[in-house]
Formats: structure tokens, sequence, C-alpha cells
């Protein structure tokens, strides 16, 4: 319930932001889709909703420091590119679901660590670890 709740004040609160911080209300109108769906309840690990209140709780956070810093943001975006980039690239070759379920939830991590430090990782994570991380998975 805390977690549609939060999400419904957040797609209030991206629907009036100002026009200026279009390319950050487009990535978390996407993240915010990812999380919160039709059937997401089911679909998402329960060990993994535990952590669905930290992610929009950094979302929140984001949103809160774009009025003082839309720069930050902007650089933040920038370093988090190349991750989201092979993230949403189209997979040609069969790769382990396991692996990219782990890579999928550690982009969230990615998000906090970016956005909203003071939320906290659950663990150590960056765009070189992810990259890293993304090769390996690549084989």
């Amino acid at each position: 319930v805390e977690c549609i709740a939060r999400a419904q004040r957040l797609r209030e609160a991206l629907a009036k932001a100002p026009v200026a911080w279009r390319k950050a209300v487009e990535d978390m109108q996407a993240q915010l889709a990812d999380l919160i769906h039709p059937g997401f309840l089911v679909h998402i690990p329960s060990r993994r909703l535990a952590r669905l209140p930290a992610y929009l709780r950094a979302m929140e956070m984001r949103l809160q420091k774009l009025d003082k810093s839309p720069d930050r943001d902007a650089q933040a975006m920038a370093e988090m590119a190349p991750v989201l980039a092979v993230w949403r690239a189209p997979r040609r070759s069969p790769v382990d679901e396991g692996a990219l379920e782990d890579f999928r939830w550690r982009l969230e991590e990615l998000r906090i660590a970016l956005f909203a430090q003071e939320v906290r990782t659950t663990e150590p994570v960056s765009v070189k670890r992810l990259m890293k991380r993304w090769e390996e998975i690549r084989g």
C-alpha cells in the first residue's frame, strides 16, 4: 500500500514538473513504470519488494533536489547513460536470466548512489562495477 501511494504521489509530482526538467522527469517516469506496473507484486521477488520503498524514496529525494541542482542531476544522468544503454539494448544471444535480474536491481541501487545517497545502497555499486558485471554476463 505504501508503495502504491508513493508511486501515485510521484506520478502527480512528475506530471507537474517544469519543462526544463524534461529529461530527468522522463527518466524517473520510465523508472517508476519499471517498478510499479500491473502485476508488479507477482513479478517482483519478495526480497526485492522489501527494497521497493527505498527506490521510491530515492526518487522523491531526487525530485526534491532537482530544483536546487539540475546540473548535478544532469551530470549523474550522463554518468549512468552507458549502463542504461547496455541494459536497454536488444539482446542478440541468450543470457542467464538470473544474472539479468540481479543486474536490473543493481541498476536501481546505482540510481540511489547517484541521486539519493542518503538512502544508502545495499552494496557497493558504481558505473564501473556495473559495466564490468555486464561484460561478465555477456560472456
